[in-house]
C-alpha cells in the first residue's frame, strides 16, 4: 500500500512536540538483530499523533548508526519515516531529492551555509 503525505503535513508532524512518558526507560524495546542493535520507543505528540523513535547501532562500528523519527499510520503495521539521521560510516543517498551525503552533521552545515 502506497502512502503519501503532503510536505506541509510532514512539516507539521516534525514540528509537533514529542512527549516521552516519565517511565520511558522501561518502555524501550531492545531488539538484537544479526549485525545491529535496535531500540524503539513509542511516544505521543502534543496533538495526540503517535510517533516512533528508532535508534539502530551496528555491533562492530560505532559510527554506523541511525536515528529515525517516524509516525504510526492508521494501519498499525505501517510507519512513515519523517526523518532519518545517519552516522558517518559510509556515504548515504537520498533518491527523492537526488542528494548524496556522508553524514547528517555535514549536511546540516552545508545547508546552513547555503541559507
Amino acid at each position: 500500500m502506497y502512502v503519501a503525505l503532503l510536505e506541509s503535513d510532514i512539516q507539521s508532524l516534525l514540528m509537533e512536540r514529542k512527549i516521552a512518558p516519565e517511565n520511558w526507560r522501561t518502555l524501550i524495546k531492545l531488539q538484537s538483530k544479526v549485525k545491529h542493535f535496535q531500540l524503539q520507543l513509542n511516544v505521543t505528540g502534543e496533538h495526540g499523533n503517535p510517533f516512533l523513535l528508532i535508534l539502530r547501532k551496528n555491533v562492530l562500528n560505532k559510527l554506523d548508526f541511525s536515528v529515525i523519527v517516524a509516525t504510526q499510520l492508521e494501519n498499525p503495521n505501517r510507519i512513515f519515516r519523517l526523518r532519518r539521521y545517519n552516522g558517518c560510516s559510509h556515504i548515504h543517498s537520498n533518491r527523492l531529492e537526488s542528494e548524496t551525503f556522508f553524514d547528517f552533521i555535514f549536511t546540516l552545515l552545508v545547508n546552513a551555509i547555503r541559507n
